[in-house]
């Protein structure tokens, strides 16, 4: 109720509890100490479980007995959209900006209280509650993800992200379980190598949750090439991308199919935005980029899901450029015959990830503007081929048993001579941060590869907020990197937790701190992008500003809520 209003009634609204955003918590005074003492509050218990319909059940009623109005129009769907229609899902995300860790912020949205973001998710395991969608959806794992089919929604977390395309995979909440029932029916995917010309039909949810498909044609596929963003964020890399003629009303998620449902590709969006301008790319991911997710996630799962890499970010050059080449840095007429006899193009380095190579030698073993011609002696002109080249070394190596890492002969051209370098393969595992830590008002994280990827990052932890009035804030702390705290180098997280473990009033309030008696001023030492250094000094404040910790499994699932100095970790309340 608002008392000092014209309209006095009284209002009820519904509120989702979110415990991992910050504790439930109340400040004490007492006054004759004049001091200020925390409580952490108990959540309400939850009520006791009733029966309920199976998510068969629930689906069954929200998809085959709808009133009769509504059946008559989903009656209607015919071709590609009913063959998905149990298995296309709408995937609705939302985070708060002091833990956007990844989200390309668009300026219309810069003053938002919440970041929300919706798309499509395609079902790929029914029984265990796996639904893929992509990272324009859900852009990080640290979230509120709700996953909607018919009238029926389940929460859900993230399980996996693709460091370098643009997939995430999600888990609905109580599966995979014995008792639980199928959430949809798994989506059928091919491997159709896409043309220039092909027609093909694009199924999607729009911003309504209203489900469509619309004949469309594929006007390219090529290797993409992608802006990079500020403050540092993902972006897609290596992929050999559909590109389809116009773009989809309504909404930029979804999939493309042939005309039985068959899914050919995930279909999302890049947004980058520059001079306060928001631009946005509509491309498709292929199916050949998430075949080895499907395997995992219909297999044991007892192994860790990893896409293998060179540590090379690679882009497409014409072979009538490499054959205008002056005489001394042109490839060879050898090399230009047995490129030119699996396609036009050929894979140009344009970054070096990875530090080292398999042999010990340095980083420029492979320096950008060299040409990657072969892979274990087999020619290769496409992301997609040199792909398939590193899962069949990857998988090789696996079947031998041998211990350590699986490396690769790979040949590149030096200014028109080849080389052979023996590399190792790389196993990126989930991307996105999957650990957060709130320092005096600063929020934490170790350095996420987009960072690395862009700059030699020092050692150092990552600086991805200030929250509003903290004491970062009001220290003026600048830079992007966190390098030492009084003198002290602090690379890790746990460098940090091992400074307020050392330093008890730090972390621990009591009255003499609350009122102001006992102050203590930490120096802190910081980089930024351009490795530029600063100096600044920061008054901490264990009374409001805690150090807490959000962490979420290797595995996925839940975030968990922890303040080292006052007890065990806590899941997030559902």
């Amino acid at each position: 109720m608002t008392p000092n209003g014209k309209d006095r009634r009284r209002k009820e609204a519904v509120v989702k509890m979110q415990r991992h955003w910050s504790a439930f918590r109340a400040w004490c005074l007492d006054r004759y100490a004049r001091s200020w003492t925390p409580r952490d509050v108990e959540g309400l218990q939850p009520d006791p479980p009733t029966a309920a319909p199976s998510a068969a059940d629930a689906l069954d009623a929200a998809l085959g007995a709808a009133p009769v109005a509504k059946r008559l129009r989903m009656a209607k769907l015919t071709g590609p959209a009913a063959a998905l229609e149990r298995s296309l899902c709408a995937v609705t995300f939302r985070t708060v900006p002091n833990f956007d860790t990844d989200v390309v912020v668009e300026p219309d949205e810069e003053e938002n209280d919440v970041l929300c973001r919706r798309g499509t998710g395609i079902v790929i395991d029914a029984k265990g509650g796996a639904v893929l969608t992509d990272r324009a959806s859900v852009p990080q794992p640290l979230g509120d993800i709700e996953v909607s089919m018919g009238d029926v929604s389940r929460a859900a977390t993230v399980t996996y992200v693709h460091p370098q395309h643009s997939l995430v995979l999600l888990r609905l909440d109580g599966y995979p379980a014995e008792d639980a029932e199928p959430f949809g029916v798994d989506a059928i995917f091919e491997d159709k190598r896409l043309e220039a010309g092909d027609e093909v039909d694009f199924v999607g949810i729009n911003a309504r949750g209203q489900r469509f498909a619309s004949k469309t044609t594929v006007q390219d596929v090529r290797l993409g090439e992608f802006p990079q963003h500020s403050p540092p964020r993902w972006r897609e890399h290596n992929l050999e991308a559909v590109y389809l003629a116009g773009d989809a009303p309504g909404t930029s998620s979804g999939v493309i199919c042939d005309g039985e449902g068959k899914v050919h590709g995930l279909c999302t969006v890049s947004v980058s935005v520059d001079d306060n301008r928001a631009a946005r790319t509509s491309y498709c991911v292929p199916t050949y980029a998430l075949l080895h997710i499907l395997e995992w996630t219909r297999g044991a799962m007892s192994t860790m899901c990893a896409a293998p890499s060179l540590g090379l970010e690679l882009r497409a050059m014409e072979l009538q450029r490499l054959r205008r080449l002056p005489a001394r840095t042109r490839p060879t007429a050898e090399w230009l015959a047995r490129l030119a006899a699996i396609g036009e193009t050929a894979l140009q380095v344009a970054g070096v990830e990875a530090p080292k190579c398999a042999t010990g030698a340095t980083a420029s073993a492979i320096s950008e503007n060299d040409i990657l011609v072969a892979i274990d002696g087999e020619v290769v002109s496409t992301a997609q081929g040199a792909q398939a080249r590193l899962q069949e070394a990857l998988a090789t190596f696996q079947a031998k048993g041998k211990e350590g890492s699986a490396t690769v002969k790979v040949t590149v051209l030096t200014k028109g001579k080849p080389r052979q370098v023996e590399r190792e393969l790389e196993l990126p595992g989930s991307d996105g941060a999957r650990r957060l830590m709130c320092w005096h008002g600063l929020v934490l994280q170790d350095t996420p590869r987009s960072v690395r990827l862009m700059t030699a990052a020092p050692s150092g932890v990552y600086i991805s907020r200030t929250m509003l009035g903290s004491p970062a804030e009001a220290g003026g702390i600048e830079g992007d990197f966190v390098i030492a705290v009084d003198g002290a180098p602090t690379p890790t997280l746990d460098a940090l937790l091992e400074l307020d473990r050392r330093e008890p009033v730090l972390s621990n309030p009591t009255p003499s701190r609350a009122c102001g008696g006992d102050r203590r001023h930490l120096r802190l030492e910081t980089v930024d992008l351009a490795g530029r250094h600063n100096v600044a000094s920061l008054e901490p404040d264990a009374v409001f500003w805690p150090t807490s910790e959000l962490v979420q499994g290797a595995q996925g699932g839940a975030w968990s809520y922890s303040e080292p100095s006052r007890g065990p970790a806590r899941r997030a309340a559902p």
